[in-house]
């Protein structure tokens, strides 16, 4: 019902702002989009396979208790990305307008929002590490105690799942690297999918924690290679951004505490 409602709002207020007029099927349109998307559309429906294989392989190797402990903790942690994914999809369209304009200026946008990712996910994964027990505790209740050490290990999810997601979104796609994204992502789901059964069979829940988390940094780790090799001028400018960034915070607090001991 709340999706209904809220769609219902936003077709509402898209026609009052956007004056629609009669809607049209212009097919042949909208099937050369989909087309050109391709890519684009394979690698983001393959992210189906993080959410549902697990389960089904944990079933027939562990049983439904491993099932339960590592869809709890999974659930856990797909909260906490909810909080960091979104700001990547966010600053997608801010990366691609600037990318039109100047490679530089779409760097100097890219960088520090890499940083403000990193930090953010980085803090949330040590409060999950380490506080793993009474939050497991806390939302699943105490009989659910053993899945604190598969959350241990989904920690990391959501540090290497922003930095994927920030590296595709921010930088590899609107640079024009869709096709290697897609495949790159097509090739960690089939990894993902090769490594989750024998981890599911020798180590349970905690197993196809890792194997996610494995497949997430074989991620990160194309993601940083292509740009090492294909985009080295853009990668170097985003750091540069970085520190430039830092540098004009640090000058702004500086001028905030000299003016603080002058009054």
């Amino acid at each position: 019902m709340s999706s209904i409602a809220g769609g219902l709002a936003g077709f509402v207020i898209a026609c009052r702002v956007l004056h629609m007029g009669k809607p049209h099927a212009p097919f042949a349109a909208a099937a050369r989009q989909i087309w050109d998307y391709r890519h684009y559309f394979l690698s983001q429906s393959s992210w189906i396979a993080y959410c549902t294989a697990a389960p089904l392989f944990l079933t027939f190797a562990s049983g439904a208790t491993a099932v339960g402990l590592f869809a709890g903790a999974d659930r856990i942690a797909r909260i906490v990305m909810a909080l960091i994914i979104p700001l990547s999809m966010v600053m997608y369209p801010r990366v691609n307008a600037l990318m039109s304009r100047s490679r530089e200026a779409a760097a100097s946008a890219a960088g520090p929002f890499l940083a403000v990712q990193i930090t953010f996910a980085l803090l949330l994964t040590v409060v999950f590490f380490f506080a793993a027990g009474p939050i497991v505790t806390l939302i699943l209740g105490p009989r659910f105690v053993a899945a604190a050490a598969v959350l241990r290990w989904l920690s990391a999810l959501p540090l290497l799942a922003g930095i994927a997601s920030t590296l595709s979104r921010q930088f590899l796609l609107p640079l024009g690297w869709d096709r290697a994204v897609s495949r790159i992502t097509l090739i960690c789901t089939a990894f993902y999918l090769v490594v989750l059964a024998p981890c599911c069979r020798g180590y349970g829940a905690s197993g196809a924690a890792v194997a996610l988390i494995m497949t997430e940094a074989l991620h990160c780790a194309a993601f940083l290679f292509l740009l090492y090799r294909k985009e080295r001028v853009f990668t170097i400018n985003a750091i540069l951004a970085v520190t430039n960034t830092r540098r004009h915070v640090l000058d702004v607090f500086e001028t905030l505490a000299v003016r603080l001991r002058s009054s």
